[in-house]
């Protein structure tokens, strides 16, 4: 127990089987402390707090009860640790207060709920793998946390983030998720980038979504902006749910039962994108009911004013619309999606061998001009 004491180390100690804290550093003088090399066991109120202090350095030390940072002015540092908390909440908790930590290079597993929990602001999470908990990182109710390069496996949700603000995730691999790799609720102004793993958005807004790997879901998530990403191998590559304004750009939609669905969903931008090789192209429906037998590329029934144009659609039947969506902008010269002058959607002629050219000129023209067409 180090209270108001500072630049003490604590080295190669063995800490077991006490009632309460293996070890606490509380006060606010307890500043510049280092724990490393211990081994803190069977410790049953958790292997380590640290308690209105900061600047300590926590340092290859084993550890199975967990490690709490508590308020303080934070700037701890804890890396290296091998950690878990099977019969705790978290094994790393950080709460009241205690900015700007950095957490990196640890290996976490087995608590009931979080790998880690932040409910503070300005902490770096880098470089961990997480393991064997419901939640890899919780982030809750808080702004400007950086999480990076981090491996999360056999979890129910890797990323789980709810009320938060400025959050970026980058860098992810997350695998086995039985529910999402990334999951917002009522987050805003944040980030997933060139990530690994299925991304949920629900009552999220204004957050960036950009060259990650995985199916994607929005729910109730308006003026989100989708860019180069790769969701393919999926049940539905991308699903836009009563979730309006949001640009889907420059994706990739490949080899899925469908390559997007639109359900209730209005004012979205879709463009820029490959959609090819899906049972069920893209699929809009204003009524929530579900997609009839057949392999469409883009399927649209009573969903209003979206905006689809210069996508690449190369599937076996590739739209059907019944609803009041605009199909293509008005003709405007730039380098289309194939190179080609004018900014339009292109639909390979292989994909009609029974037609003739004229009929095929024909079909172009009326896709081109008409706001509201059939076609399978």
């Amino acid at each position: 127990f180090l209270q108001d004491a500072w630049d003490n180390h604590v080295i190669d100690n063995e800490i077991l089987d006490n009632g309460g804290v293996g070890l606490t550093v509380t006060g606010e003088f307890s500043n510049n402390n280092e724990i490393r090399g211990n081994e803190l066991i069977n410790n049953l109120d958790g292997s380590i707090k640290l308690e209105v202090s900061a600047q300590s350095f926590v340092i290859d030390n084993t550890l199975n009860n967990g490690l709490i940072i508590d308020s303080g002015d934070g700037f701890n540092t804890i890396t290296q640790n091998i950690m878990s908390n099977e019969f705790g909440e978290s094994v790393i908790a950080v709460i009241h207060d205690a900015e700007q930590n950095t957490i990196t290079e640890n290996v976490i597993s087995n608590a009931l709920v979080n790998g880690i929990l932040l409910e503070t602001a300005n902490n770096l999470l880098d470089l961990n793998n997480i393991s064997d908990v419901p939640r890899g990182i919780s982030i809750i109710d808080t702004s400007l946390n950086l999480i990076s390069n981090t491996v999360i496996y056999d979890i129910s949700t890797g990323i789980y983030v709810i009320g938060a603000q400025n959050i970026n995730v980058t860098g992810m691999d997350v695998r086995d998720a039985l529910a999402n790799g990334v999951y917002f609720n009522e987050t805003t102004n944040s980030g997933v980038h060139n990530s690994f793993g299925d991304i949920y958005l629900d009552g999220s807004s204004n957050n960036l979504i950009r060259n990650n790997t995985g199916c994607i879901e929005l729910h109730e998530s308006p003026n989100n902006i989708l860019r180069r990403n790769n969701m393919s191998g999926c049940p539905k590559g991308v699903g836009i749910r009563k979730s309006s304004a949001n640009s889907i750009a420059d994706n990739l939609m490949e080899n899925n039962e469908v390559g997007a669905v639109f359900v209730e969903s209005t004012l979205n931008q879709v463009f820029d994108n490959k959609v090819k090789s899906n049972k069920i192209g893209i699929f809009l429906n204003g009524s929530g009911a579900a997609a009839t037998s057949g392999l469409f590329g883009f399927f649209a029934k009573s969903a209003t004013s979206n905006l689809v144009y210069n996508n690449f659609f190369e599937n076996d039947l590739n739209a059907q619309d019944d609803g009041f969506n605009n199909w293509n902008i008005t003709l405007t010269p730039g380098t289309n999606i194939v190179n080609g002058s004018f900014l339009m959607n292109i639909f390979p002629v292989l994909i009609f061998p029974l037609l003739s050219f004229v009929t095929i000129i024909t079909l172009f023209v009326v896709l081109y001009f008409s706001n509201n067409w059939s076609f399978v």
